[in-house]
């Protein structure tokens, strides 16, 4: 009997074991081709950003890390040392550019490899192919994400962490991984960008919905959050933070105690110039409304926001721990956004922007279930035919790529007109002027990083020294010592003559102050006091300065810039600036107060010679609609007349 059980035993194994292989082979089947469209979202978006990517040097965050990476030096707050650390190594690898293109094409791989993991976690939701290829693409070909993918910057990486770290989650949960890879993509992003806290609460929340939810709890317990599993992801989320010893390591020479090197580590001056609640509680819903029409809207277009709307809906109903995860962390995300007054506060959205590209999945995933549901009553079965029930379903699957690919057309041009030479071009211009041993260039961090990228990988002008942060009694006292000192942009706060000299301005040790006194007014209560032009012989190609102080004698209720025109005898435009106050933006000018410009059209280099009128004038931005003047019925005025002659050879 014993024998004839075993027998039966194996005899039924036998016979089901063909289903089991066939099963195997299907599942193999499956994770072989989501491999292969993962593997060709991330080729096509590589080929996309190496398509559109910064030629050369940058400007700002991006030329100041494309020289501090190759030579391994500090990053501004908060040091950044993963990104350091992987970009050196990247940077080592055998082949071709200059360290600048090799630091942008970093970005462009971290950013094509993060669509290659968005697909898997969008089928780890249990998304279809078609549609998480589609939501992936609308992601690739999005303003900010496509935006940084093509520069030496630090958020592509950023993306790429988050991406692993949602996956990871997600795979926790499914019983695929173990919770030790979410404590190491957490640790790994902390020691990299720490806006990846913001998804915490989120994640928190998940784990404890989907333990809550778990029929066998204790069996959830016992293999997914154990002591011992939860003691490895506490291990491997600490260990990527002693990265951040690099910044005592390479800390520069000002850097003097521990407390500055703490400071730097957590962003402390980031964080007190531009975290800012309490002008968030008096912007209110105006910060909010003003930033989802800039920042939010335009990244997936209406139909893309409706769909996430929906994708948020939907996702609430079927699976409230994933639900957690997505939405809380995209409503921490904004709100952090609009408590952030930051100039380039768009890319501090692209965390959001990755969660909204899974929404915008699970948005579609809503209407085919809707449309499935359609077709399976009566009234559409005897309305359409079998094809058309059908077709249903392909429509949808072929409106879902129309969304990337108008994308795609929209934002081209926007990324191409950005990644231009022209940064590279000024830092060049700068040092390959003929500026005396010793002087001294006073710019922000926009101007400065990339003279000093030419400075320190280049070794152009190493007798010229680049700083920021100068003060007035600090540029006084170099004057006085006969050393040359430049601006990179006029400072009217010093009071000092400043002339322009090629891409620079020489500080003179003379007052500045308006020359002469006028009383034009415009209707706006824009008042001209006084200005200063220099009328003597300008070259072709020269800079002509003009110092402009104002008067407001009324509030302007609207955004207005000012033009000043350099006007040749036949009437034609030979050289022009058209900007708002440096100051101040009218909107917010006082009645009685008073403001000054300086600002230096530049002569075209075929002007011909002769004498030339300079004129004045104002108008509403955007609508370029002029401004009358107050007790005339003309738009503008003429300060005085200049001589252009010949260019000296």
């Amino acid at each position: 009997m014993h024998n004839v059980q075993h027998n039966s035993s194996w005899a039924k194994s036998t016979r089901h074991r063909p289903q089991v292989l066939d099963l195997a082979r299907t599942a193999w089947a499956s994770v072989w081709f989501d491999g292969v469209l993962a593997a060709g979202l991330v080729l096509g978006g590589l080929w996309l950003y190496i398509a559109t990517l910064l030629p050369g040097l940058g400007s700002r965050d991006t030329a100041e890390l494309q020289w501090v990476v190759p030579t391994l030096s500090l990053a501004h707050p908060t040091g950044y040392p993963l990104y350091t650390l992987l970009g050196w190594l990247w940077c080592q690898l055998p082949f071709g550019g200059t360290p600048a293109w090799r630091m942008n094409l970093f970005s462009a791989v971290a950013a094509a490899a993060t669509l290659g993991v968005m697909y898997g976690v969008a089928r780890a939701l249990g998304q279809r192919r078609a549609v998480a290829v589609a939501a992936i693409l609308t992601l690739a070909v999005s303003q900010a994400f496509w935006s940084q993918a093509t520069i030496a910057e630090v958020y592509a990486l950023a993306a790429l962490l988050q991406a692993l770290l949602l996956l990871a989650l997600l795979h926790w949960r499914s019983g695929a991984w173990p919770l030790w890879p979410v404590g190491l993509f957490l640790g790994l992003a902390m020691a990299h960008h720490r806006s990846v806290v913001l998804l915490l609460p989120g994640g928190l929340l998940f784990i404890a919905l989907h333990i809550a939810q778990s029929r066998r709890f204790r069996a959830r317990i016992r293999s997914g959050i154990s002591g011992k599993a939860v003691g490895a992801a506490l291990l491997t989320l600490a260990a990527p933070l002693l990265l951040y010893s690099y910044v005592p390591l390479r800390a520069p020479a000002w850097m003097q105690s521990w407390q500055q090197v703490f400071d730097h580590i957590i962003g402390a001056s980031l964080t007190s110039t531009w975290l800012n609640p309490a002008r968030l509680r008096t912007d209110g819903w105006a910060r909010v409304l003003s930033l989802f029409s800039q920042f939010v809207w335009p990244q997936f277009l209406p139909a893309g926001a409706i769909m996430a709307l929906l994708g948020a809906v939907a996702l609430l109903r079927r699976d409230r721990a994933v639900a957690a995860l997505v939405v809380v962390s995209y409503g921490l995300v904004f709100v952090f956004c609009a408590a952030y007054y930051v100039a380039d506060i768009e890319v501090f959205f692209i965390p959001a922007h990755q969660l909204a590209a899974l929404l915008i999945g699970e948005g579609v995933l809503l209407l085919l279930a809707v449309v499935q549901a359609t077709q399976q009553a009566r009234w559409w079965r005897k309305l359409a035919g079998t094809w058309q029930r059908a077709g249903a379903d392909f429509l949808i699957m072929l409106a879902m790529f129309i969304l990337p690919a108008f994308l795609l057309r929209h934002n081209l041009p926007l990324v191409r007109a950005l990644n231009t030479t022209g940064d590279e071009q000024i830092a060049r211009e700068i040092m390959a002027q003929p500026l005396p041993s010793g002087a001294l260039i006073i710019g922000d961090w926009y101007a400065n990083e990339g003279p000093h990228y030419l400075q320190v990988i280049e070794h152009q002008r190493p007798d010229v020294q680049i700083g920021s942060a100068v003060g007035r009694a600090e540029i006084l006292a170099a004057l006085q010592h006969g050393r040359t000192v430049y601006l990179a942009a006029p400072d009217l706060s010093l009071g000092l003559v400043q002339v322009p000299e090629g891409r620079l301005w020489r500080v003179v040790n003379e007052p500045l102050v308006a020359r002469t006194n006028t009383q034009f007014e415009w209707q706006a209560g824009i008042m001209l006091t006084g200005y200063t032009l220099e009328p003597g012989s300008h070259r072709p190609g020269a800079a002509v300065p003009v110092l402009l102080e104002w008067e407001a004698r009324a509030r302007p209720n609207q955004t207005y810039w000012f033009f000043v025109h350099l006007v040749g005898p036949d009437g034609h435009i030979w050289g022009q600036v058209d900007l708002p106050p440096t100051q101040l933006p009218t909107e917010r000018w006082q009645p009685g107060a008073r403001y000054a410009d300086l600002v230096s059209p530049v002569l075209k280099a075929d002007t011909p010679p002769g004498t030339y009128h300079v004129t004045l004038g104002w108008y509403a931005y955007p609508s370029m609609q002029r401004l009358s003047l107050a007790k005339a019925s003309a738009d503008y005025i003429t300060l005085g007349d200049i001589e252009v002659g010949y260019r000296a050879r």
